[in-house]
């Protein structure tokens, strides 16, 4: 009796199988269905299609302003050092007349200075000038150590400017660094760039 019963349940599963694939191949091979399919898949290939155009259009309009970004600095730039040569010319046409002097060339040079400051204004161009300020590594470059009545680690000299931009250090500041002084004898220890060896001048 329970095997007639295993074989009869066998039987519904196998034909409900059979309904259900008859049933799909039915809706397959309907019109209808196969229609809406097909234009499923039209829309779909319609929007990936849009945006992928959409997506190369995005990346040429990136690309355009990164070329003018890039033509507009080289302009500016170039604008810049025009104005600079400029000076330049004028003051060789001064000092190469027989009766300069040299108020007229000390003039010159600080009209020069004042236009490249202006300059460097316009281009955000920031001058790093630490005297008397905290070391920082990161601005600036030690070349001495001095001893001094200072705070240790004190700007006490710049040998050279440095300069910046609003993202980017463009060079350091060549500095003299302060130690606190010694009693017996005043010393500098000068560090010569790109030496590992650092060399010590005492002072008595």
């Amino acid at each position: 009796m329970e095997k007639n019963t295993k074989k009869d349940n066998k039987k519904n599963v196998s034909d409900k199988d059979i309904d259900n694939k008859s049933n799909l191949e039915s809706e397959n091979s309907d019109p209808s269905n196969i229609e809406k399919i097909v234009d499923e898949n039209n829309t779909l290939k319609d929007t990936i299609l849009r945006l992928k155009a959409e997506a190369e259009n995005i990346q040429k309009r990136a690309d355009k302003k990164i070329a003018d970004a890039y033509l507009y600095g080289i302009e500016e730039l170039s604008s810049s050092i025009l104005t600079i040569k400029d000076g330049l010319e004028a003051a060789v046409k001064v000092g190469e007349t027989d009766d300069v002097k040299v108020e007229t060339v000390i003039e010159g040079d600080k009209l020069l200075l004042k236009t490249m400051d202006d300059v460097f204004k316009r281009l955000k161009v920031e001058e790093i000038n630490p005297i008397n300020e905290e070391f920082n590594p990161e601005q600036h470059e030690a070349m001495a150590i001095k001893e001094s009545e200072t705070k240790d680690n004190t700007v006490l000299e710049v040998l050279q400017k440095g300069y910046r931009i609003p993202s980017k250090l463009l060079r350091p500041a060549l500095v003299i660094v302060s130690k606190k002084k010694n009693k017996e004898n005043t010393w500098i220890t000068f560090i010569p760039p790109h030496i590992s060896s650092n060399y010590t001048l005492i002072i008595k």
